[in-house]
């Protein structure tokens, strides 16, 4: 894919909703810190923006950051980084100001630089889930009698955050159980969020559905750790997929009773 910076690009217009940040300053949402400022802003070759470009404030030297995680506060004119530090700036990659730079390995480096920190080793518990399909999709599936259908709820996070609504459920027909969650993601942090609108998993055995209020609420995670979660796939989910969903979410206690609960 090749790249060309926005500044290069005298007739391009950003889509509507989408700021330019050239000039803004990027601050760690963790530490408050300022990070630098943004220089340019990078296109893809469909005309998306990928990336920032971002002059480090405590270092000469830049380095890109992917937009989808950025946080841009129109108010303050600042880009907030959720997951990155103002100590964690060694792991970034230097940019060179060359968009011919950002090949393969480039890209490569920078999402190792974005990783979020392994969890601590333990076994990572996953139920036995046989096929699955998106009730929306099915004509003849009924929710069991006393079983909420919790479509169009609030989800929120244990910090009390409303971070989506629950788009659908994705069931196990076999088996007549429920096993996720589809999240449409509206949380923006603390501005307009480019991340926003993506979908995805959380099990049912990591929510607490709350009928009388229409919400369902997520307690192993906070409104800006959302970020960690990845993107929904779509089905079939891979092993890796699933690997991943329950080391953020794991199971606690027996899974029999996770899943009657």
């Amino acid at each position: 894919m090749s790249y060309s910076p926005l500044s290069d690009e005298t007739e391009f217009t950003l889509p509507d909703g989408f700021f330019d940040l050239r000039g803004w300053e990027v601050r760690s949402m963790a530490d408050g810190e300022k990070i630098g400022s943004v220089e340019d802003l990078i296109l893809d070759e469909g005309g998306s923006v990928r990336y920032l470009e971002v002059g480090l404030s405590t270092e000469r030297r830049r380095t890109l950051i992917p937009i989808e995680r950025a946080s841009a506060d129109e108010a303050e004119m600042v880009v907030w980084l959720p997951g990155l530090r103002s100590r964690d700036l060694d792991s970034l990659p230097t940019y060179e100001g060359s968009p011919a730079e950002i090949d393969a390995i480039f890209e490569a480096e920078i999402e190792e630089a974005y990783r979020p920190p392994a969890p601590p080793a333990r076994e990572v518990v996953i139920p036995s889930i046989g096929a699955l399909a998106s009730l929306s999709e099915i004509d003849d599936y009924d929710i069991a009698p006393g079983s909420q259908d919790p479509r169009g709820w609030d989800l929120r996070t244990r910090d009390g955050t409303t971070v989506g609504v629950v788009h659908d459920l994705i069931i196990e027909p076999a088996a007549g159980k429920a096993r996720f969650l589809d999240i449409e993601v509206t949380y923006s942090g603390r501005g307009e969020h480019p991340a926003a609108g993506r979908h995805i998993l959380i099990p049912l055995t990591a929510v607490r559905l709350e009928p009388e209020s229409e919400r369902a609420i997520v307690e192993g995670i906070t409104a800006d750790e959302i970020a960690v979660v990845p993107s929904y796939p779509g089905l079939p989910l891979g092993e890796e997929e699933l690997v991943a969903l329950y080391t953020i979410f794991p199971i606690t206690g027996r899974v029999e009773d996770r899943e009657r609960g």
